[in-house]
This record gives structure tokens, sequence and C-alpha cells, in this order.
């Protein structure tokens, strides 16, 4: 399931142009509640819009800065619906625009800005089962943070603090050319 979660949004990412060489930390963020335990990994950031998505709240221009996401759940239980949290980005943003991309899962219910998070809810069976969501702002930098949760009707697991950072392979090639330009300005011993 979750293979096909990614094959399906992946189709979205490789036709959206990318939105800049960022991460997350930690990723995948882990979250572990009494009875619903999942993996809200990033799947990529694009610029605006992913292909095929449904929009749950708001509007997405072509410039906003789009975080796709997997999450997986594993339920230990008989559900019908969970519910999770993605808390609004600090400092000063604020998600303009979530939703699910369709044919990736589990089936979304709905999606939602509260105010302080953007919510939502999904239909699982019990066992494991992944969907695909998104949310969008108007820009992110590296430093941004922003919270994510999940629940059941006992309530909210702990929320887990997320922190946009650097993607890895950026920071490899950064310090890769900063090593050269060092070596190029050493003066030639001859």
């Amino acid at each position: 399931m979750r293979f096909l979660c990614s094959a399906a949004v992946s189709l979205s990412l490789l036709a959206a142009s990318s939105a800049g060489a960022l991460s997350i930390s930690p990723n995948p963020v882990r979250i572990e509640g009494p009875e619903v335990t999942g993996e809200l990994r990033l799947l990529g950031f694009v610029a605006g819009l992913p292909v095929g998505a449904t929009l749950g709240f708001g509007t997405v221009l072509p410039s906003d800065v789009t975080l796709v996401f997997e999450l997986a759940v594993d339920a230990d239980s008989d559900f019908d619906a969970i519910f999770g949290a993605i808390g609004q980005p600090t400092p000063g943003g604020a998600w303009t625009a979530a939703g699910f991309v369709p044919g990736s899962g589990a089936a979304p219910f709905s999606v939602f800005d509260a105010g302080t998070v953007v919510a939502f809810s999904i239909g699982i069976a019990t066992g494991e089962d992944s969907t695909a969501l998104f949310v969008s702002a108007p820009s992110l930098e590296v430093g941004t943070s922003f919270s994510a949760s999940l629940g059941y009707h006992t309530g909210l697991a702990p929320v887990v603090p997320v922190t946009v950072v650097p993607e890895p392979s950026t920071l490899t090639l950064l310090a890769t050319g900063v090593l050269a330009l060092g070596r190029a300005a050493r003066p030639s011993r001859r």
C-alpha cells in the first residue's frame, strides 16, 4: 500500500517543478499514540498545486511552496476514521491551502483550516494504511517550524515538532564547493 501511495504522489512530484532544495527534520515524523501510530513522511516540496490533487480549503498560487506528505497509519483497533493536525508554520507564516492526492491509499474525509492548525480526517481499516496530503504556504525558509499529531476519539498523540532544513544533498554539494574554492584560493607550492 505504501508503494502505491508513493508511486501515485511521485508522478505528481515529477510533473511539478521543484520549490527548492529543502527537507524537514525529523523525516519521517514518527507519531505514537495509545490507539494509533503513524509516520508523516515528506515526499517533496513542489511549486503550486500537486498534479491531480484535491483542494480541501484555500487557494494555491503557482508560486506557493507546497509540502507533499505520505501519512502511513497503523491502527490497533477497528477504526472508522482518525484525525490529525499540522500546526501553522512559525515564525509568522500560515498554511494558505491544504488537501489530498486522490488514489493514493486511505479514503480522505476532510481537510480544513482550524485556525492554529490544518486539521484532517481519513478513513482507515484495522492495520496499516496510507494516504497522501499536502499543505501550501506563500514561502518557507530554513528554520521554519511546525508541529504534527494524530488522534482518535480518546485524544491526540503527543505533538511532534518539525523544522524545515536544507536538503542533505544540498549541504554536501555546498560543502564540496566551499572545499574546492578553498583549495583553488591556496597559492600553489612550486
